[in-house]
């Protein structure tokens, strides 16, 4: 239950639909850019740190696009322009 439980959990059950069950599958963690109202990374840059932040704590590669797991980055102003 520690800060990246969350982060840990998708990566858990990626684990087990592709690894224990054998079912093709993926995950795509979308980081929000410019996200003024959210107190987290705001450039892509930034939320490539804070991902390697979080792999280095829990010991996993910096990479796990081998594994179905990627990350893709849209910038919030785009989104509120839409609106």
């Amino acid at each position: 239950m520690g800060i990246f439980y969350q982060y840990a959990n998708r990566l858990a059950y990626q684990y087990y639909l592709r690894n224990l069950n054998q079912i093709e599958s993926s995950l795509v963690f979308l980081d929000f850019t410019n996200a003024v109202d959210m107190d987290g990374p705001t450039t892509e840059e930034e939320w490539r740190g804070a991902t390697r932040l979080i792999h280095a704590v829990l010991g996993i590669p910096a990479n796990l696009e081998r594994f179905g797991v990627y990350h893709a980055y849209i910038d919030a102003r785009l989104l509120t322009d839409a609106v």
